[in-house]
């Protein structure tokens, strides 16, 4: 609730806070992407097979850094796929399944104006 709280002050307001929902839209665009994204990091990190496997390694602020670090890329990254394509991968794969063929590649002319 208090997460839901901040997002709606944070549309209405001005400034700095009215940023966070256009810097994390395309986060929100790409939701099922990064989430499964997340979830490989995240398992690559901390069970291992080929990674680290920190799993029960990692102090508390070790665990708050390596979290905000993946949040970090996600958001860079999703904002750098969203200025090129309509939909994350996944999304359009996703789509694809059930609607057939679906344009991924943003327009020239609407990546511009973007």
């Amino acid at each position: 609730l208090a997460y839901v709280s901040l997002m709606v002050f944070a549309a209405r307001a001005t400034g700095l806070w009215s940023a966070i929902p256009r810097v994390l839209a395309p986060v929100g665009q790409m939701a099922f992407t990064n989430y499964l994204t997340q979830s490989l990091i995240m398992t690559a990190i901390f069970y291992g097979g080929r990674g680290p496997g920190l799993h029960g390694e990692v102090d508390r602020p070790g665990l708050a850094l390596i979290v905000v670090a993946v949040w970090i890329v996600q958001i860079l990254w999703s904002k750098w796929w969203m200025d090129r394509f309509t939909m994350g991968p996944l999304e359009w794969l996703w789509r694809r399944l059930y609607r057939g063929p679906t344009p991924l590649r943003r327009d020239r002319d609407e990546a511009v104006a973007a």
